[in-house]
């Protein structure tokens, strides 16, 4: 037989102070375990759920980033026309020439400059990513100075549709807006590839990307490029190479996952002075529990529960702390483009149940010590209290 969960649910009723006390302190932490998490999905969701399986990016051999990289037309010309690269309708090859560069602009509401990518590309680079599509406005005319926002970057940066905004060696104006199901382009600007290299201070092509027909055609494809020592070419499947700028959340993960642990312990300590103090005030009752047949590890388990139950309650009030939260935008250093990378906190079901997890462990770490002195009461001492 065990102790009912009822009689711990009325013990913390009796000491509502101090439960209240250990319950807020366990639901500051969680809420910071909620939001630490939360901002790290959202920014992994931007890296990971970004490109195509069949996609592959090109760059100069030796880099991993396309802002280093310098790629010539020559080598697009030999790549595009390789055997196993799909085609378009129009049966031209499935192959863009992108160029990349930084541009500082105004975040909104005067919180600063910041650095932002611009992405020049063609028809076929559009082609290439069919997730992407124009929510407001029109695309760029080829040949002309007119630039297309991310729908992530139109929210935090001054480029408003019609605005205009400076890029090399001329004025640029914004003419749409695109979407891309919150991945990482959404925090980029999108222009003609020739006029961004015409107006660049360094006109040069930074990378390719080249769709194959399949997964077959496209490893043959990677082995072909690899192995001309002509080409000098590195090759990356789109997906891995935006999974790598993952490294952008390391630095987070950290300071915030110690954050959090430091608060943690001292959580669990709260908890375990609550616990402590319960067991010093009901030596009677623990004793009267025994002297009714309960063993020493029904009681353990009985006090442990008690705590877990606090920690539970604390949990989920973090949780519907934070909720409100769900979906903000915020930006970070991404620090392989050295530009903003904008995305949203996402509270998924994951990150709930890693709160939760959290919660119940500090509860198990705060709770043993004082269920192990209750358990061990001398039942005739106790009942002298």
């Amino acid at each position: 037989m065990k102790i009912p969960l009822f009689y711990n649910w009325r013990n913390l009723k009796a000491r509502a102070g101090a439960t209240l006390l250990t319950l807020g302190g366990i639901a500051i932490t969680v809420s910071v375990v909620v939001l630490l998490s939360g901002l790290l999905a959202g920014l992994r969701h931007a890296f990971i759920a970004n490109g195509d399986p069949l996609n592959l990016l090109l760059l100069r051999k030796g880099l991993n980033t396309e802002y280093a990289s310098s790629v010539t037309i020559q080598q697009f010309q030999t790549v595009k026309n390789l055997p196993g690269v799909a085609q378009m309708v129009d049966h031209q090859p499935m192959a863009s020439i992108e160029a990349v560069m930084g541009v500082v602009l105004p975040r909104r509401r005067g919180a600063g400059d910041a650095n932002i990518t611009l992405r020049g590309v063609s028809s076929p680079g559009i082609a290439l990513r069919p997730k992407i599509r124009i929510v407001d406005g029109r695309w760029f005319n080829a040949g002309q100075r007119e630039i297309v926002a991310g729908k992530a970057a139109q929210k935090r940066f001054d480029v408003a549709i019609g605005s205009k905004i400076v890029v090399g060696r001329g004025e640029w104006t914004i003419v749409g807006v695109f979407d891309n199901e919150e991945t990482a382009q959404e925090s980029e600007l999108w222009a003609d590839v020739n006029q961004v290299t015409a107006d660049s201070p360094r006109p040069h092509f930074s990378s390719m990307l080249i769709k194959a027909e399949s997964n077959r055609a496209l490893e043959e494809i990677k082995q072909r490029i690899e192995n001309d020592p002509r080409l000098g070419l590195a090759v990356y499947r789109e997906p891995a190479y935006y999974a790598q700028q993952t490294a952008t959340a390391e630095n987070l993960k950290f300071v915030g996952f110690f954050m959090a642990a430091i608060m943690g312990i001292g959580s669990c300590f709260a908890a375990a002075n609550t616990m402590f103090t319960s067991v010093a005030y009901r030596g009677p009752e623990i004793a009267i529990l025994r002297i009714l047949g309960f063993s020493r590890s029904e009681v353990l388990g009985s006090f442990v529960a008690e705590s877990i139950l606090v920690s539970l309650l604390g949990g989920v009030l973090g949780i519907i702390l934070v909720l409100p939260l769900n979906g903000f935008t915020t930006g970070t250093l991404n620090s392989f483009t050295f530009s903003e990378m904008i995305f949203k906190m996402q509270i998924t079901p994951i990150v709930i149940l890693i709160a939760l997890g959290t919660a119940v462990v500090m509860g198990i770490f705060g709770g043993l010590l004082p269920a192990m002195q209750a358990s061990r009461q001398n039942i005739a001492s106790a009942m002298r209290q």
